[in-house]
């Protein structure tokens, strides 16, 4: 008989398991559990037990712990409730669910899912409060965020000048940030400018300077971040790679600001008392957040130039047209100008210059439009503005500028409609770029998975050039492996599953990390050297880009037209290649949410769904109502005494084992989860008895392969199964495959 430790809830007369069963698996739950647990005694308020996770988790021994209350630890200061408070809103509601921060022994902040439970044993009321180690899922999110705001912040601000203030408080709410500053660099002039600089200590550069040999210079030259400690720094500088410029920091951390594989600027931030203010955590979350940093400034100056040209163009107005046109109102007779016969591809004279005439040479989407504008200012005697498409004799889209005033001929009636067309097509062109960027980070924000956001981007593309046949690819560095998450095309097959990069243009394109236009004589070019080969039906022209983040390629983005050769130019690169930072950082951003998700719903160890989704999937399965519905449960055998003998990697190892049997053993639509410890349970939709005993011997069968393969420790397992037919509680279900499963456990220990 095991001596009784812990505090048990006593089972209805009903059941058949012992109280000392219960105690040896509570106390197997309790003392193996990867979730931190203390018990308290709600009368006093000590602590009572407490397990070797939480112990690790929190850096005190369990002497320290023991007999003390939680509040001598600091434990429940984020609540922000005395422990009086806190013991009565137990006797409201037995059960508290709370993300909050703690501190460790030795100072390091943690986030932890506390969970707080009050239970009856015997005479005694417990407090079970379990603590989850969510700290990497935080920082994660905490992350995300900040790219995110960066990107809103690119939209809401009006200038650079607004934009700098705000991304240097986005990345202070991530990272100490008090000295910072952002350095911008023209490659053609060879020329730095410091357009934001914080510091405690250095003084602003003012105006423009050459690159030297600061750590600054020192990253925008290699095009890689700089995490600079004392000792990094002497060594670069007795390498004649840099020298100290400035005031002297403790530690410095530089990042690089790169789009289209090219280095524009850097973001420093520095420390001048503290070397341990930054590390490898602080220097991946700037190297994060550094390509939606870029985006953002290179956007805003898109945008800046955008504002000058739009105001040069309306200073050029005032004395001069790129096209003029006028009509007499009464005999409907046109005059048009040389430039205007140019903007739509017409020779002079070669053409009657009706007004019938040029609504022949407007887009016929926008024909009514014109046409309702124009007489309309000619019924008020008023004015006309609007922004419309020409089509160019050769196909070409124009969008031009109208403006049109009807005028007197010396004070008789109104006599002459005038217009004037500005050539605003680069603008569009622009202002189209910038938009499709913007509803990618929207999309980024509003779709739930990355096999949501692929078709919206695609369809986002397809927005300012032809994409019919469009295609996402994904680059596994480490394994050397190309995936085809997103395929559309018109005449190829997509790539199932996964393969290693080829000599197609594809690979190529992630081998050079530089886009590709490829026309035919292109593609005979490479093929003549032995760069590439043709795969799949031969396209008229092709058009890639790579898919960059931190200087690396993810993957790439691809187009390709099998008719016209001419579908694609270096227009369209351009295009392609200014959108695909925004789509790498949200292929990124994606993957990252799917990780946390993952990490949520499934257990770290095995890969198996956690208790929690368990839970939520027996609740949804229960108001279903679709019997029959089965559950098993399982328990590794001996896992104490493998624990003891071999170390928790060793137990931590037949989990695994077991975890992957389970797992072969089961359909996708089964709930296969690890409820803690080396306890399992697993949930059967639609499943008879019959057919879940069935499922149980494919278990020991899959179990007796899986030993023989194995030159390691035996995996001894008890399983335990119970199925309903009729609406009961599944929890009820549960307790009995429980039950059924420690019969078989029992009869294990008497073999």
């Amino acid at each position: 008989m095991i001596k009784k430790k812990y505090p048990v809830i006593p089972r209805s007369a009903s059941e058949s398991i012992s109280i000392s069963i219960s105690e040896i698996r509570f106390q197997q739950l309790f003392e193996n559990s990867q979730d931190g647990i203390l018990l308290l005694d709600a009368k006093t308020g000590k602590i009572t037990h407490i397990n070797p996770f939480l112990v690790k988790m929190l850096g005190y021994s369990r002497k320290e712990f023991l007999g003390n209350e939680p509040r001598d630890f600091g434990l429940f200061n984020e609540l922000q409730i005395s422990l009086d408070t806190f013991q009565e809103s137990h006797k409201k509601k037995p059960t508290h669910i709370e993300d909050l921060p703690l501190k460790t022994k030795n100072g390091q902040l943690i986030h932890v899912r506390f969970a707080s439970h009050t239970y009856r044993a015997g005479d005694e009321t417990i407090i079970q409060c379990t603590f989850r180690d969510i700290t990497e899922q935080k920082q994660l999110q905490a992350i995300q965020d900040a790219g995110y705001q960066i990107v809103m912040a690119a939209e809401i601000t009006r200038s650079l000048n607004d934009l700098y203030p705000k991304i240097h408080q986005i990345i202070s709410s991530v990272m100490p940030a008090e000295n910072f500053f952002i350095v911008l660099y023209d490659e053609k002039r060879n020329k730095l400018t410091f357009p934001y600089f914080k510091d405690a200590q250095d003084e602003p550069y003012l105006g423009e300077i050459e690159p030297g040999k600061g750590l600054t210079a020192y990253v925008l030259r290699t095009g890689k971040s700089l995490l600079c400690t004392q000792t990094i720094h002497d060594k670069l500088e007795r390498l004649g790679a840099v020298r100290l410029l400035g005031v002297p920091s403790a530690i410095w951390l530089g990042v690089p600001l790169t789009i289209e594989g090219k280095t524009f600027g850097a973001m420093v931030v520095q420390d001048y008392s503290d070397p341990k203010a930054y590390g490898k955590r602080e220097q991946y979350v700037l190297e994060f957040v550094s390509s939606q940093v870029a985006v953002a400034i290179s956007r805003k100056q898109v945008e800046d130039t955008l504002r000058e040209s739009d105001q040069r163009l309306q200073n050029a107005e005032r004395v001069t047209h790129l096209g003029s046109w006028q009509m007499d109102i009464t005999t409907r007779k046109c005059i048009w100008s040389e430039e205007f016969f140019h903007i739509c591809g017409f020779e002079p004279n070669a053409v009657e210059p009706s007004l019938e005439t040029l609504l022949e040479c407007i887009h016929p989407d926008d024909r009514d439009t014109f046409s309702q504008a124009i007489h309309q200012a000619i019924d008020e005697n008023g004015k006309c503005h609007i922004e419309q498409r020409l089509v160019h004799l050769d196909g070409t889209i124009i969008w031009v500028d109208f403006i049109g005033q009807v005028v007197s001929d010396r004070g008789s009636a109104p006599a002459k409609l005038i217009g004037s067309f500005l050539d605003i097509t680069i603008r569009k062109q622009a202002q189209a770029l910038q938009d499709a960027v913007y509803q990618i980070a929207i999309a980024t924000e509003m779709t739930k998975s990355l096999n949501d956001l692929f078709p919206r981007i695609h369809e986002i593309i397809s927005s300012v050039m032809p994409a019919e046949n469009f295609f996402i690819v994904l680059f596994d560095e480490q394994r050397n492996i190309l995936t085809f998450p997103y395929f559309k095309d018109a005449k190829d097959e997509p790539y199932l599953g996964e393969i290693e990069p080829g000599k197609g243009l594809t690979a190529y394109v992630l081998r050079t990390g530089k886009s590709l236009l490829c026309t035919q004589a292109v593609h005979d070019e490479l093929e003549r050297q032995g760069a590439v080969k043709l795969l799949g039906v031969p396209s008229a022209i092709w058009l890639g880009v790579p898919l960059i983040i931190e200087g690396k390629p993810i993957g790439a983005m691809v187009v390709q037209h099998y008719m016209d050769p001419a579908a694609y130019s270096e227009r369209e690169q351009h295009m392609l290649e200014y959108v695909s930072t925004q789509v790498a950082i949200a292929i990124t951003r994606k993957q990252t949410e799917d990780k946390l998700k993952q990490l949520s719903t499934h257990d770290i160890l095995t890969g198996l769904y956690t208790r929690g989704y368990f839970e939520e999937e027996m609740a949804r399965l229960e108001r279903s109502r679709q019997f029959p519905i089965s559950v098993v449960m399982a328990d590794v055998d001996h896992m104490k005494e493998t624990n003891d003998r071999e170390g928790h990697a060793a137990g931590d190892a037949l989990l695994k084992r077991f975890a992957q049997v389970l797992t072969a053993a089961f359909r996708a639509e089964d709930v296969v989860a690890r409820l803690g410890g080396d306890e399992f349970c697993i949930l059967l939709p639609n499943t008879s008895e019959k057919a879940a005993e069935i499922v149980l011997n494919r278990v020991r069968i899959l179990l007796q392969e899986h030993n023989s393969k194995q030159s390691g420790a035996e995996l001894q397992v008890s399983l335990g199964v119970s199925t309903t037919v009729k609406f009961i509680p599944l929890k009820e279900v549960l307790k009995q495959a429980d039950r059924n499963m420690y019969i078989e456990k029992k009869a294990h220990n008497k073999g």
